[in-house]
């Protein structure tokens, strides 16, 4: 597999690309990367520290406790009129 022929590409992109335009294209996606990677460790100790949070305090039944989430008891919906397409 080779490089695309030029005349199987749409007009716009027939136009060979510069070294300069290369060069913004790679700085603009390395740019891109860099703030995945910052966002990425940033949402990664987030989530550290709310494992040792949890981990270090007791175990209280609150609000979003899993007993709490049974207790709830959620409406019957009628199911006439409702066709199944599964």
């Amino acid at each position: 597999m080779g490089a695309p022929c030029l005349m199987n590409l749409p007009p716009h992109l027939r136009k060979p690309t510069s070294l300069q335009q290369c060069e913004v294209v790679i700085r603009q996606l390395w740019n891109a990367n860099l703030l995945q990677a910052q966002e990425l460790q940033h949402l990664k100790s987030l989530l550290e520290g709310t494992q040792r949070s949890s981990k270090a305090a007791p175990k209280e039944a609150g609000p979003n406790s899993p007993k709490d989430q049974d207790a709830i008891q959620l409406p019957k919906v009628p199911t006439k009129g409702v066709s199944k397409k599964w």
